[in-house]
């Protein structure tokens, strides 16, 4: 086995499809524009603000362009106040707190803003990555063949390589999913799952722990006192929707989290394959944090001396790539920085 090919959404674009998080943006505010609004309130505070004046009135930056430009990176900082500061003006003030239509009531509201958003965002993806023709796109390179000694981890959803270059399924991991099946996008935070699950808990545990450090002090009726005491508060109208904001955005994490680890281990078979690898050309990725657990698996399981081809597309991120490749432990004579250009058409061929 010669040759690793690693593909980024670079490699679409090259062939002139507009498979790009702005042209998904473009397509939610086309055909969703309710959730395109959902979703950046949700991340508003997620990336850089540039604004006119000291006074932050009037952005002078798209901040739509902001958010979607980095999309999976801006998907781990959720704007939290917006759930757990809400307030529930729904005339619920007078009605029974205790009742099962008040807490509905309640539920439905806050999930309308977070719940269901998760399903909403990989709804408009698989619709947005199925409206994407392929048909009739010509060839832009002449490193990749049809050649069973060369294999492929794509990161694109599209079958560019299957359908255009003729590469057999066998050969291909499509990491993320591909066009027709389950896609995978998300953010690296995990943490915070575990932070809001804790302070989700705090209270509860903080009694429960009170209980026990006075376990052998207490009555049998001074602990059935504060048991009830416990009880009561937990039917609080008020409580219940607390712990019912947190669950909502814990699930929210968990739902769009990405975990490298997980996608690795179920196509392991793939990866097995790597340490036959000679050379890797790594074309079109941005090389973006939450895709480099790949890139540090791979340098995990191939030989010292492969050699590292990575291809960039604007000058300024040559220097860039460079470090990163050689931040995860890459030899330096083992690493080569060259222009997309000399990847495609009317260059020569690998050898």
């Amino acid at each position: 086995m010669n040759n690793l090919f690693v593909i980024g959404n670079g490699f679409d674009r090259a062939h002139k499809l507009k498979t790009s998080y702005l042209d998904f943006k473009e397509y939610i505010e086309k055909n969703d524009p309710q959730f395109f609004e959902y979703f950046y309130s949700l991340h508003m505070y997620s990336f850089d603000r540039v604004y006119e004046n000291t006074l932050m009135t009037e952005p002078i930056n798209d901040e739509y362009e902001s958010l979607w430009m980095s999309i999976e990176d801006n998907m781990k900082n959720v704007n939290e106040d917006l759930i757990l500061n809400t307030d529930l003006e729904l005339g619920l003030e007078y009605d029974d707190p205790y009742s099962d239509d008040s807490f509905n009531t309640a539920y439905d509201y806050l999930a309308s803003y977070i719940k269901n958003i998760p399903e909403k965002l990989f709804e408009n993806l698989n619709s947005w990555i199925k409206s994407i023709d392929i048909k009739n796109t010509p060839k832009k390179t002449k490193y990749i063949e049809d050649d069973f000694e060369d294999i492929f981890l794509t990161f694109n959803y599209t079958r560019v390589l299957e359908e255009v270059y003729k590469i057999e399924s066998s050969e291909i991991c499509h990491i993320h999913g591909e066009v027709g099946d389950e896609l995978i996008m998300g953010h690296l935070n995990q943490r915070r799952s575990t932070e809001l699950t804790e302070e989700k808990n705090r209270e509860r545990d903080s009694f429960f722990e009170k209980i026990e450090e006075n376990s052998d002090s207490m009555s049998q009726e001074e602990y059935e006192i504060a048991m009830e005491e416990f009880s009561y508060r937990e039917n609080d109208f008020d409580y219940k929707i607390e712990q019912l904001k947190y669950q909502f955005l814990i699930d929210y994490y968990d739902e769009t989290v990405k975990v490298p680890k997980i996608h690795i281990q179920n196509n392991k078979h793939f990866f097995n394959q790597v340490c036959k690898v000679k050379n890797i050309y790594v074309v079109g990725h941005s090389l973006g944090e939450v895709d480099m657990p790949y890139f540090k698996e791979i340098l995990r399981r191939v030989d010292k001396d492969t050699k590292w081809n990575i291809f960039y597309y604007r000058d300024s991120e040559r220097k860039i790539f460079e470090k990163k490749m050689l931040e995860i432990g890459i030899d330096e004579k083992n690493l080569v920085v060259e222009h997309s250009d000399l990847f495609y058409i009317n260059n020569i061929k690998k050898s």
